[in-house]
């Protein structure tokens, strides 16, 4: 992982944002993922249901802004969703989700502000990650 130890990561950088995605979910999966990006400002998590009889299970979702819901299954989808109605859903392979998370992370952090408090939440991150 490419990193300044003594710069905080910016939020807006999609390539370094990717790089602490992909990584997160090589080491932790879906769920790794979903936990990182509740903690940044504007970001809705939504917990899973267990499955019942007769009820499939729910997987937990996070919402990045209104518009972007990312289901944390295996693999990871990406929904696009406007006035509660599905426009496009996307499946992330490894390879996709963190570029394409990335985007929604920066485009998130654009439309609610809270930069600072998602480059702290970033760079926690990655110092973690480097750990390990």
């Amino acid at each position: 992982m490419t990193h300044d130890p003594q710069q905080p990561v910016d939020p807006l950088d999609v390539r370094v944002v990717a790089e602490i995605l992909g990584r997160t979910l090589a080491l932790m999966g879906p769920g790794g993922v979903g936990d990182l990006l509740a903690r940044l400002p504007g970001a809705r998590p939504v917990a899973g249901t267990p499955g019942r009889l007769f009820r499939p299970a729910v997987p937990p979702v996070v919402w990045l802004g209104a518009e972007n819901l990312l289901v944390l299954a295996d693999p990871v989808v990406h929904q696009h969703v406007v006035g509660g109605v599905v426009l496009q859903r996307r499946a992330l392979p490894p390879a996709d989700l963190g570029p394409t998370v990335a985007s929604l992370v920066a485009q998130l952090v654009r439309s609610h502000g809270g930069q600072t408090d998602a480059a702290m939440v970033l760079t926690a991150a990655r110092e973690v990650l480097l750990t390990l």
